[in-house]
């Protein structure tokens, strides 16, 4: 997860956030001296993979491109990935996923939906757009909006709200901040109408260079030290399986960003672009259902 504040914990020292351009003023002194050498080393790495695959390449134009952009913009990325967290924000293809999953729904404006861990409300600015109720909880929201209703709480402990409230829950890059993912999962359930849906969102632990980074340092590579203590629950696709059918809901999907980054460098498997899916994506997203409960 990137740019995500770790609502769910009150204790100020694991609430990090960043001022006015220190964030940026932190990444540039950690790349300095190593920005140039990154990207070239992600060159190469490309490149040998794709003489490896035997890969049509043509790519030297795009690479050099984007990774003149990449030089510029670097910076304030890397911010992101060493844990500096952004005012309570994911990034763009985890909004882009969760859209996508949220238009494929096709639930009726008249809908009620919460947007759980929700932060600045990114991402609640976009529900109001689908949906006529739209509500968000975090442990200190700051969003301001008459579209939008509020409430604040600890998502360690159960959820101030009655059963089958929700038509619909979402709840992006949150889940791997909190101490009990299956008390939270039950509590989404309980919360759900029958026929209700949900959409979490979480690092991908499965993807190439998640495995990689586990193999060689023997840490998930969002679940580094720099990443704690805001990550402190990696959990992988079966686990998130298992979870949401042990909260009595329906399992449907685990789908991908398409959007990661290779190892060392700030360039993007997608250079190439049928490096998608698990293997190639920095978060995942899991779906489920509340059916009815079966018969006796």
């Amino acid at each position: 997860m990137r740019g995500k504040i770790a609502r769910s914990d009150p204790r100020p020292s694991v609430r990090v956030t960043r001022g006015a351009g220190s964030g940026r003023h932190l990444a540039s002194v950690l790349q300095e001296g190593r920005e140039n050498a990154n990207i070239d080393a992600g060159l190469g790495f490309i490149w040998r993979i794709s003489v490896k695959l035997r890969w049509p390449l043509g790519l030297s134009p795009q690479i050099r491109e984007l990774s003149a952009g990449r030089r510029k913009f670097g910076a304030l990325e890397h911010s992101m990935r060493i844990g500096i967290q952004d005012q309570g924000g994911s990034s763009d293809p985890i909004y882009r996923l969760a859209e996508r999953t949220i238009h494929n729904w096709g639930l009726p404006y008249t809908s009620t939906v919460l947007d759980l861990g929700g932060g600045a409300g990114h991402f609640a600015g976009t529900l109001i757009n689908y949906f006529e109720h739209v509500h968000l909880m975090d442990f200190a929201p700051i969003i301001q909006s008459e579209r939008i209703i509020c409430s604040s709480g600890n998502l360690n402990d159960s959820l101030p709200y009655s059963d089958a409230t929700f038509d619909a829950v979402v709840s992006l890059e949150v889940i791997e901040h909190l101490e009990n993912p299956r008390h939270f999962v039950r509590e989404i359930a309980r919360i759900l109408k029958v026929h209700g849906r949900c959409l979490i969102t979480t690092p991908n632990q499965v993807s190439l260079a998640s495995k990689l980074c586990l193999l060689l340092r023997g840490q998930f590579q969002q679940f580094q030290d720099s990443c704690y203590p805001a990550h402190i629950t990696a959990l992988l696709p079966i686990d998130l399986q298992r979870i949401t059918v042990e909260a009595g809901l329906a399992f449907t999907a685990i789908s991908y960003t398409d959007d990661g980054r290779i190892p060392g460098t700030d360039i993007r498997w997608q250079v190439i672009p049928s490096l998608t899916g698990k293997w190639f994506s920095d978060n995942l997203a899991v779906v489920a259902v509340k059916e009815l409960p079966a018969p006796l």
